[in-house]
Parts: structure tokens; C-alpha cells; sequence
């Protein structure tokens, strides 16, 4: 017997359950007592957080054991504690049907303790069951059906669960077709009001609890329940919860987030209908799921199982029909999970806490506006965290400083909150959402281990990054490397400083940028000389250097034309909304103030570089309006500038200083810069044809443009391309020294294919001694560029890497599902992207006659295109690519990518020891086994041999279907 209702610790730390043993020892106990001149109690059955639970017998009844389950001492004389008590008491009361624990009896005890007598359940929880693993499809459907149909008698009764989860189902018998609901402690009944469920309490179980749940709303409907059946079902057919996680707050991410893969992905024979309506259920909008348990039975229903219930017959293998690859896909995304000062900790799981709370919403401050501005999908939770999802941005390194962005605009509202930042991939769902995946295990590790490490030690203040952000936000960001964790230190809006590759690294940044660094300094002279105004826009696409270009170009006019007044400003997402917040800001740097100065000092600063001192006889409007543009003052007492008369004051001083000398405006990140500001730099261009006035600035090219700028048609465009060759091998022999061989330099320019952030990151590669494998940081950089795709051109990609470093145009229509003609041209025209954006190049000739052939450019691509791979592509691609393989008649055909799979294999089964074998056998060096298959027929023969000498016959089998005639 295993009867466990009402007798989880409900989250309750183990002390305290220890403190209610240790009161009953004290004279509360029970046993061998008469309550009620009617319930006679025997022994403890069970202890938990919201009720002990004795064996007892029913004098009135003549199948009379019952549990007794009574409230624990140390809550007796909590008010809300009683009425959620007593609220479980006269929800079941109300309640009778098979599915759900029958009410016998409540009231108080002589100490004046609420009980509750209900029905003994001899069985076994569904949680203990599910364990062992998956369920039969016909046991989880008649499972189901019972359920939803004790849900149903509730749903009519106007009673919500709220809680239901696998540990608050018993099985009587332990059999599928008898099943018990148990636990109506949160219940919500229509049309009563119950203090209990004021708002910021977090009602239910986090695994299974509804998105509406885990954002605190206190308006919880039938669906909800209709979400956490969906969610038991999901995990008797696939074997896991849908949604798990090492912290709370990771896992309420999820359920918030996360678009669960339909089961089949899982387990192929689930019949499509019961799967169709699996995912309704879990849909993330209460409104789109079915409405309650009565609508969920119409259609479960139609489902017809001729199977015993009781059947134990494990799952059937998959059907053998023509398989493809999915559309899913996965991404890279920025995740930033910020968790208030009294967070819960790993092992509150409670229903209620006083310390839960929403600080960030309900900061009159709060940023949600900005957040959504930086292309950021938030949501807050119900224990008072936030997360926010940047899944957007040209390149890996935008999307990176969004996110930053975002987690520092947090940390300054709460700067007692936990913030985390990883990058990471996840799988895109077909709603849409972000998925799950490694980014949400990335960062509920990295909670986990903050949380530890703040037990032993003081964490510096900041935001906890991972390795991979750290590497994609280089060195323009400060990092506090000091302890076991990464610590970002607040972002700034300064110019980015030139990170070092090597010693001598900068004067890396002008290798191949001679030309357009040359093409600058003769147009800011031309401008001195000719004194006439003059604009130049720097497009180039992400990656190709031109904040480093344009640093490099100031560094120059600083040094060797010091007479030039130099304004440089930076578009930010945090000032887009604001009047002139970019020109205060260069105004700001310009008089050399900083965050420190009083006010005063300010003043004092702007006053002296503007030249704008004023006798106090003649107060000058216009200078007013300039101070108070760049010196923060009180709201209450601040006077707003009259915007014609800043901008003429501002014209003015421009004027005069234009007629000491020449002056440089250089504007980067200008997609971010606000609309006055660049109304204004408009005016100027327009008044200053007389003037020594050069204006720089920095646009991407396919960015996100959202003003395009007013003088672009009349400004002289010089666009970045990519690295020559030559240049290439210049930056990496002067990185890594004369002496590396041209072998490691030519790979290096061939895999970077002449964009500068990719060879630095291969270089740095290269330096640490990171040869063999991409790293993370460069992957990301990859994915990112790919992420502007088509999507068809995406799918292509995915498919492709399937085969190895070559691949065929047939061949990926084959992957796709799309054999005819037609469909193949399709294909072509994906594969033309793919040429175009150089991450693939067409082979002169083709191992198979009428179709074309073509490779990657670099293993590198090729790696990230595998790593968008969703997990059910990865299982079934080298099956197809196997088949292709073979109906094509290649020789000795084998999987592209068998050696990842083998490998695979032998470290599941066995050990390092046999993959060494493996490598001695096949003459296939060990990092070569571990990232691709060489195409040689010969060490393909090998391999096989091999591991004929190393497998026995059954292990032979399983590997059997990577080769075509074994």
C-alpha cells in the first residue's frame, strides 16, 4: 500500500517537517483516539507540510478505513492555512464521482484542528508509475478518458484544480482504468471569494502549471486544468514532463516560453488525432485551448483503442513509412532570467510564500516600453522574476549587446536582483515562442551555481554571463573574470575600446582597410581645404568591421589633425525615444563630464567647452535650453527646452567653431539614433555648404533601419566588402607570427571568407591551441548569419549538413520530401542563396551524373548548420541520407557523418579506450573520427573491418543500417 494524498511537503524546507515530527512527539499525537465519537485513529500514516495522516477506522460505515488526514500543529492557528483546509473539505463534499477521492466526514478535533475523512486509496501514485518509463498508448488513453472525466464532474461544478500533477493522481490496484484525483487544497470554486488567492501567490506546481499561472493571475479558469492534463498525458507517452528544470524559475521559463515538440517527434506511432489534441491543450493561450474537461472528453472520445488497459506490451517500434525532415529548427537566442532578492531557492517549491513578489512590475520606472523597442520578448513570472528573450539581431554579436542591454536596464531598477545572461540554441516550435533547449539548461545551471556560490563567498555585483556571451561581446564590454562565474560590469555608451588578438593587435585594425581608411582622411581634408560641408555613409554588412574602421579613423584625426573638433555619438536603444538624446550625449563628452560631477560642475564643464558664459544682465534663453538638454535637473522644478531655439543656439556655436577650424560629427549605430537628433545633423548639412563640416557616419547594410537617414541620397556611400586574400593573409601572419606554416594561414583565409570577425575568431582559435574544434562563439557567429535566410534556404542548409562536407542537390530534395521535378528546382533556387551568401560553393563535377554537387565552404559552416538540427532530424537523417545513398548506387555508401554517430556509440557503450581502438584500426585520425568521415572508400572499408574486430553481433546490428551492404 502507497498512500500519499495531502502528505507532500508542499515545499516546505525538511526543518520543518522535522518541527512537526517533533510536536507530535509533544502530545499531539493521535493514535489510538476516538475524534468525533466516530473516527477511530490508528497509526501514523504519513507526514507532510499541509496534513498528517492517520489509518483509521469509520464506526459509522461498514467498510470502514479511512485516512484521517488533520492539520499539523504548527499551521492550526494560521487563519489561511485553516480556510485553504477547509476549502479542500467542502470542494470534495461537493464532489462525487469514481475518479475522485470520495468525502466521508469533516470537522474539529478536541483541540479544535480542522479533519478530513476521506476514502483509503490502496494503490500507487501515477508519479511512481511514470517513473519506469512511458505508458502504452492505449493505457495512457484510457488513463486520459478516466481523468478528464473526473475533471469534467468538477469543470460543471464551477470547481477549478488548479494543482493537478502525476503525484496527485493515485492508481488504485495500481491499474490505469481506476484512477483517483487527489488534493483540492488551491481548488477554485466559481463564485466564491477566498483570501487565499490574493494576488502574487504562486498557486499550483510549477511543471504543471498553466502560463496563466505562471504569471501570477488569480483569474484561473478550467483551461488551466486542461493545460496540466495535457501535460501528464505529454509524459505518459513520451516518458519526461514536458517541462522541467533544476530551478523555479527556469522551469516557470519554460512553461512561459518554451513550444513543446508534438510526440511523435518522440514516439512516431502516436496516432495523429490524440497528438493534434495533445497540442491544443498545451497551447500557450488560455482562449485557444479547449474551454474546460467536457470539451477535451468530445474528442478523446473518437479515439478508438482496442487494446487491454492492462496490457504491458512495451511501445511499438516506429511504422516504416516514407519519413522526412521536420520544419522545426533550432536558434540562437540571448536569454536574460532576473530573479528578485528573496527568490525562491532551488528546493521552494511552495504554494504560497510571503516572500514572493513582483518588483519589476510594479517599478513606476519600469522599462517594458525600451525592452520591447530592443526587440526583447518578456514576461514576468509569478514568484517575482522576469525573463526576457533576444532572439533577434544582425549579427551574433547585436544580438549579444541587446540583450546586455536589457539585462543591465533591469539590474538598475533592482540592484539587489540576480540577473543571468547565457546564449545558447533552442528549438523554434511551430507557434512560434522560443522553444525549448540548451539556453534554458545553460542558464538554470548557472542560477543554480550563483546560488551556491553566494553561500560561500560575496559575488561581485553585475550580471552572471556564460562563456559564450563573454565571447561574443569582446572586449567592448568590461567582464569580471576574478571568480568561478563571469560578472558583466555596467554598460556604457563610450566609444568601444579595440580589443587585443595579440601584443601589437592594433595595429591589426587597418589590415586590408588601407584603401577606405585613406578614402576618409582625403574627404575630412577635402573638407578643411575646400571649406564646404561634406557627408560620407559607411555601409557594410555585420561582421566587416566598421565601428573598428571608424575607431581607427578618429585615433588618426585625433593624433595627426588635432585642430579638428571632433562630436562622436552613438545610436542607443535606451535614448531613442528621447529629444536629442544622442547630441546631449556627444555634447556631454564633449565638455568632458561625467557621472560623478555635482550638477554644478556640469554646468561649470558645458559653460567652458561651449564658450557660452553669459553676463547675468542678459540672461540668453537659448543657452538655457542647451543646459537644460544636458544637465539632468529636478522634474518637478525643470524648465523644458524650446526645441527651434535649442537647435538655432546649437547652430550657432557650430558656426563658430567651424570658423576656427574644421569639425568631425561621427555617428555610429545610427538605426538607434532618435529623430531629432538626426533632424538635426539634416539642417546642418543643408545650412553648412560654406562651412568646414564633415559628417561620418555608420549604416548596415539589411539592418533593421528604422528612419532611414534624410541625407543618404546626397552623401558620398563608401561600403565595406570582404577581406582580399591577400589582406586576410596578411592580418593572420602578423597575428600569429611569421613562423606559422601557410597550411594553418591558407585554412584560416579559406574558412573566413574574408569577414574580419570570423578571422579574428579563427585566429584566437588557432592561439589557444583550438585547432580541432569550432568554437562556440564562432558557431553562434554562423547561426546568426544564418538566421537571415530564407526559410527555405535554412531547411536546405539543415538538410545538407546531413550528408557531410558534400552534398547533392537531389539529395537534399530527398531529405525534404520533395522528389519531383519541381520541387527540385525549388531546391536549386535554395541552394542559390546559399552560393550567394558564401556558405557553400558548387563542386566543377559530381559523383552523380545529372545532379549537382556541391560543399561547404568550411567545416565550420557545416558544424553550425548540424547545430540547428532539431533532436528528431538528427535521428532520422542518417537513416534517409543512408537511403539516398543507396537508391543512387554510390560505391561502398556510408553516412557522412557515421564517425559522429559511431563515436556516439562506442561512449555510450563502452569507453575512450575503444574509440582510441577505433582510430588504430581505421589509420582515421582521433579528431577527425570525432568531427566528420573522410571520403576515402578505403578507410571506409577500414571502419567497418574495425568495428566488426571491436562490436560484438548484437552491437554490430544496431549500427548496421549506417552502412548500405553490411
Amino acid at each position: 500500500m502507497q498512500y500519499s494524498q495531502g502528505m507532500r511537503a508542499s515545499g516546505r524546507e525538511p526543518s520543518t517537517v522535522s518541527n512537526i515530527e517533533g510536536q507530535i512527539a509533544e502530545g499531539h499525537e493521535l493514535s489510538n483516539t476516538v475524534v468525533a465519537a466516530r473516527f477511530r485513529i490508528g497509526s501514523l500514516a504519513n507526514v507532510g507540510g499541509m496534513g498528517l495522516v492517520y489509518d483509521a477506522r469509520d464506526l459509522a460505515r461498514e467498510n470502514n478505513r479511512v485516512a484521517f488526514k488533520v492539520m499539523p500543529p504548527l499551521l492550526g492557528s494560521t487563519e489561511d492555512a485553516r480556510e485553504r483546509f477547509f476549502r479542500e473539505a467542502e470542494v470534495l463534499s461537493s464532489l462525487r464521482h469514481p475518479g475522485i477521492v470520495e468525502y466521508i466526514a469533516h470537522g474539529l478535533t478536541a483541540d479544535q484542528r480542522p479533519y478530513l475523512a476521506m476514502e483509503w486509496l490502496d494503490g500507487e501514485e501515477l508519479e511512481t508509475i511514470l517513473r519506469r518509463g512511458p505508458l502504452p498508448i492505449a493505457q495512457a488513453v484510457i488513463l486520459m478518458r478516466r481523468l478528464v472525466e473526473a475533471l469534467a464532474c468538477a469543470h460543471e461544478r464551477g470547481i477549478t484544480h488548479r494543482d493537478l500533477k502525476p503525484s496527485n493522481i493515485i492508481l488504485r490496484g495500481s491499474r490505469v482504468d481506476n484512477p483517483a484525483i487527489v488534493d483540492f487544497g488551491v481548488a477554485r470554486w466559481l463564485g466564491r471569494t477566498l483570501r487565499v488567492s490574493r494576488a502574487g501567490m504562486l498557486i499550483g506546481t510549477p511543471g504543471y502549471m498553466a502560463p496563466e499561472q505562471a504569471r501570477g493571475q488569480t483569474d484561473i479558469g478550467p483551461s488551466a486544468d486542461v493545460f496540466a492534463l495535457g501535460c501528464i498525458l505529454y509524459q505518459a507517452l513520451v516518458g519526461k514532463p514536458p517541462f522541467a528544470g533544476d530551478h523555479i524559475t527556469a522551469v516557470l521559463t519554460k512553461v512561459l516560453f518554451e513550444e513543446v515538440p508534438p510526440a511523435r517527434f518522440h514516439r512516431p506511432e502516436t496516432p495523429e488525432t490524440l497528438d493534434l489534441l495533445l497540442c491544443r491543450m498545451l497551447l500557450k493561450d488560455a482562449k485557444e485551448r479547449p474551454r474546460d474537461a467536457n470539451a477535451v472528453l468530445a474528442e478523446i472520445k473518437s479515439l478508438t483503442v482496442d487494446v487491454d488497459p492492462l496490457d504491458n506490451t512495451p511501445p511499438l517500434p516506429p511504422v516504416t513509412t516514407r519519413r522526412v525532415l521536420t520544419e522545426a529548427e533550432q536558434a540562437l537566442y540571448c536569454l536574460v532570467l532576473a530573479t528578485p532578492e528573496h527568490s525562491s531557492s532551488d528546493e521552494d517549491w511552495a504554494v504560497s510564500s510571503s516572500t514572493i513578489r513582483t518588483p519589476f512590475v510594479n517599478d513606476p520606472q519600469w522599462p517594458r516600453e525600451t525592452l520591447e523597442r530592443l526587440g526583447a520578448q518578456l514576461e514576468s513570472l509569478a514568484d517575482g522574476s522576469l525573463a526576457i528573450i533576444v532572439g533577434k539581431g544582425a549579427s551574433a554579436k547585436e544580438q549579444a549587446s541587446t540583450a546586455a542591454r536589457c539585462a543591465w536596464l533591469l539590474l538598475e531598477r533592482n540592484p539587489l536582483a540576480q540577473v543571468i545572461l547565457v546564449t545558447g540554441r533552442g528549438v523554434l516550435g511551430p507557434h512560434g515562442g522560443v522553444p525549448e533547449g540548451e539556453v534554458f539548461e545553460r542558464a538554470s545551471a548557472l542560477l543554480h551555481r550563483r546560488a551556491l556560490n553566494q553561500l560561500t563567498a560575496p559575488i561581485t555585483s553585475g550580471v552572471v554571463i556564460d562563456d559564450i556571451t563573454a565571447r561574443l561581446l569582446g572586449p567592448d564590454y568590461a567582464i569580471d573574470r576574478s571568480s568561478s562565474t563571469l560578472v558583466l560590469l555596467p554598460v556604457t555608451t563610450d566609444a568601444a575600446a579595440i580589443g587585443n588578438l595579440a601584443p601589437g593587435a592594433n595595429a591589426l585594425s587597418c589590415v586590408g582597410r588601407e584603401r577606405e581608411l585613406a578614402q576618409l582622411m582625403s574627404a575630412l581634408d577635402g573638407v578643411t581645404e575646400d571649406e564646404r560641408g561634406s557627408a560620407v555613409v559607411m555601409t557594410a554588412l555585420p561582421g566587416m568591421g566598421k565601428t573598428r574602421l571608424l575607431e581607427v579613423f578618429l585615433d588618426q584625426v585625433r593624433t595627426g589633425r588635432p585642430e579638428v573638433t571632433m562630436l562622436h555619438g552613438r545610436g542607443d536603444p535606451r535614448y531613442a525615444s528621447d529629444n536629442y538624446g544622442v547630441l546631449a550625449q556627444i555634447l556631454r563628452d564633449l565638455s568632458g563630464i561625467v557621472a560623478q560631477d555635482s550638477p554644478d560642475e556640469q554646468r561649470r564643464k558645458l559653460e567652458t567647452r561651449l564658450g557660452i558664459y553669459a553676463p547675468k544682465t542678459n540672461p540668453r534663453v537659448a543657452w538655457r535650453d542647451v543646459l537644460a538638454l544636458c544637465v539632468p535637473t529636478d522634474a518637478s522644478t525643470a524648465i523644458p527646452p524650446i526645441w527651434p531655439t535649442l537647435e538655432n543656439a546649437l547652430t550657432s556655436w557650430l558656426a563658430v567653431e567651424c570658423a576656427v577650424h574644421s569639425v568631425l560629427i561621427a555617428l555610429d549605430d545610427t538605426h538607434w539614433m532618435d529623430a531629432s537628433t538626426v533632424r538635426f545633423v539634416d539642417g546642418l548639412l543643408r545650412s553648412a555648404n560654406d562651412l568646414p563640416l564633415f559628417v561620418l557616419t555608420i549604416q548596415r547594410d539589411g539592418g533593421q533601419q528604422h528612419t532611414p537617414l534624410p541625407w543618404h541620397g546626397r552623401a558620398q556611400e563608401l561600403r565595406l566588402s570582404g577581406l582580399s586574400k591577400r589582406a586576410a593573409e596578411r592580418f593572420v601572419r602578423f597575428a600569429l607570427g611569421p613562423e606559422t606554416p601557410n597550411e594553418t594561414i591558407m585554412s584560416i583565409v579559406h574558412d573566413a571568407g574574408g569577414n574580419p570577425l570570423i578571422l579574428e575568431e579563427l585566429v584566437r582559435s588557432i592561439s589557444g591551441g583550438l585547432s580541432q574544434s569550432t568554437p562556440a562563439a564562432l558557431l553562434a557567429i554562423f547561426q546568426a548569419r544564418m538566421k537571415h535566410l530564407s526559410y527555405g534556404a535554412r531547411r536546405a542548409l539543415r538538410a545538407a549538413s546531413l550528408f557531410g562536407q558534400t552534398f547533392w542537390r537531389r539529395g537534399v530534395a530527398f531529405l525534404l520530401g520533395l522528389d519531383r521535378s519541381t520541387d527540385e528546382q525549388t531546391v536549386g533556387r535554395w541552394i542559390d542563396e546559399l552560393l550567394d551568401a558564401e556558405l557553400v560553393e558548387q563542386h566543377a563535377e559530381s559523383r552523380f551524373p545529372g545532379d549537382s554537387e556541391y560543399g561547404f565552404r568550411s567545416r565550420h559552416v557545416r558544424e553550425a548548420a548540424i547545430g540547428l538540427l532539431t533532436d528528431a532530424d538528427r535521428d532520422v537523417g542518417p537513416m534517409l541520407v543512408s537511403v539516398f545513398l543507396e537508391q543512387s548506387g554510390a560505391d561502398d555508401a556510408v553516412l557522412a557523418n557515421t564517425t559522429y554517430e559511431i563515436v556516439q556509440f562506442l561512449q555510450k557503450r563502452h569507453n575512450a579506450y575503444f574509440i582510441a581502438r577505433l582510430s588504430m584500426l581505421t589509420g582515421i585520425p582521433l579528431h577527425t573520427l570525432k568531427r566528420e568521415t573522410p571520403d576515402d572508400p578505403l578507410q571506409l572499408k577500414n571502419l567497418r573491418v574495425a568495428l566488426g574486430k571491436l562490436l560484438h553481433d548484437d552491437e554490430i546490428a544496431e549500427v548496421r543500417h549506417l552502412f548500405r551492404d553490411v
